[in-house]
Order: structure tokens, then C-alpha cells, then sequence
């Protein structure tokens, strides 16, 4: 997933969190305007899950965890000061793998880009949208289950910050 955001899309900030304490699996952040000329900030979280089983099919099981990482987001969105409190959580967490002389979580961007980011989001609106990833959901063969479960997070997203969803699976 972070190969294709990275060759397709044209983001500002592409942070990979995967690890305990995450805010998503993928964090991407796109400035519009660019840091010269900020006018809003947009963040796509990425929960992201690998299929259970060897072969794609109708396990609701592997999309309970996506669903609920994805309804959490929703504590991110809360306020504008959340917002800015997404960031901080990030560069701590760089920081702290730094501090472990680990590989960087930086896919696109830099500690310095995030910094500035956060100190453009306490005045300036912050969108956030929320993508579920699972390889192991099949849109040709997909249950009832999965659809209302899906349809479940999804209303829950909306009703609650007007948080858009999108699934990405296979075929």
C-alpha cells in the first residue's frame, strides 16, 4: 500500500505507523496550497489488515479488527485540538524511534515537514478521511456480513464526524 501511495499519489507526508499505539498503519497528510501557501490540511488514515486465510472469501472475522481501528479514528477527529494533537503523536513517535536508531517512519517528508504542519493545522481546517485495506475482502464474492458490518462503520463514521470511508479489496 505504501508503494502505490507513493508512486500515485501526491502526498506531502507519508508516515508509516504500524506498530502498537498507532494512530492508522498509514498516516498521509497533503497540505493543498503547499507549505508556502497552506489553505487546508488533509489526512488519510490507512488501517490496513492482511487476510486470514490463504484464499480471499466471506470471513466477516477479518474485518471485525479493521472496522474497529477504523471507528477509533474518530478520536483523532473530535476537535480542532485533536487535530493538532495527531501530529505531535506522530513526531513523538519518530522521535522515539530515532532514539532506538531504528529506520525512520518517514516514507515521504520529514520530522521538520511534520513540525510545520502541526503548527499550520492549529489554524487552518483539518480534514480527515478513513480507508480500511483488506486484500482479503472480495468485492465479487462479498457477504452479507461484510456488507453490514461495512455499512455499520460507515454510518458510524458519518454520523459521528462526517468521517468518509472507503474499502479497498481485491477484485
Amino acid at each position: 500500500m505504501i508503494r502505490h501511495l507513493k508512486d500515485s499519489e501526491n502526498y506531502d507526508i507519508l508516515f508509516d505507523d504500524d506498530s502498537p499505539g498507532e494512530a492508522a498503519d498509514i498516516v498521509a497528510i497533503k497540505v493543498s496550497g503547499g507549505l508556502k501557501q497552506p489553505t487546508e490540511v488533509g489526512v488519510d488514515f490507512f488501517h490496513c489488515k492482511f487476510s486470514h486465510a490463504d484464499k480471499p472469501g466471506g470471513r466477516i472475522e477479518d474485518l471485525y479488527e479493521l472496522c474497529g481501528q477504523a471507528q477509533t479514528s474518530i478520536w483523532w477527529a473530535g476537535s480542532p485540538a485533536k487535530k493538532s494533537d495527531l501530529f505531535t503523536h506522530l513526531m513523538r513517535r519518530e522521535r522515539l524511534r530515532r532514539d532506538s536508531e531504528r529506520a525512520t517512519r518517514f516514507e515521504i517528508g520529514s520530522l521538520e515537514d511534520l513540525h510545520t504542519i502541526r503548527e499550520i493545522s492549529r489554524s487552518l481546517p483539518v480534514s480527515i478521511a478513513i480507508t480500511i485495506v483488506q486484500p482479503g475482502l472480495s468485492r465479487s464474492h462479498v457477504s452479507e456480513d461484510q456488507l453490514r458490518l461495512l455499512s455499520v462503520t460507515e454510518h458510524h463514521l458519518m454520523e459521528t464526524l462526517a468521517l468518509p470511508l472507503t474499502v479497498i479489496g481485491n477484485d
